[in-house]
């Protein structure tokens, strides 16, 4: 259990140098792009099938945008990280084991 810890106590540190915002702002970007493209392939396709399938990549793209725009926060990861510790530690001490 202690390799755990040491994976909590790491990815924290982690967590905090990250600036969130700014890889959330850059990928969103490319998302968009990669959406507008998308969307004009699908309006110059001819055939049917091509046309609908680049509407389904457009709309699988305009999800991973959506999830990503979710305000998910450091504070947030850092919380998430604190409430698995916690369970970690409540285990630990119902199993008696300590590594």
């Amino acid at each position: 259990m202690s390799k755990i810890m040491d994976i909590f106590r790491d990815l924290r540190f982690y967590i905090t140098k990250l600036d969130v915002p700014a890889i959330r702002e850059s990928l969103a970007a490319k998302l968009m792009a990669a959406i507008d493209d998308v969307h004009k392939r699908a309006q110059r396709a001819k055939d049917e099938k091509a046309r609908v399938e680049y509407y389904r990549v457009m709309g699988y793209l305009c999800q991973i945008l959506n999830g990503l725009l979710e305000n998910v926060s450091t504070d947030e990861l850092m919380r998430r990280i604190e409430e698995a510790k916690t369970v970690v530690e409540a285990q630990q001490k119902r199993s008696g084991t300590n590594g």
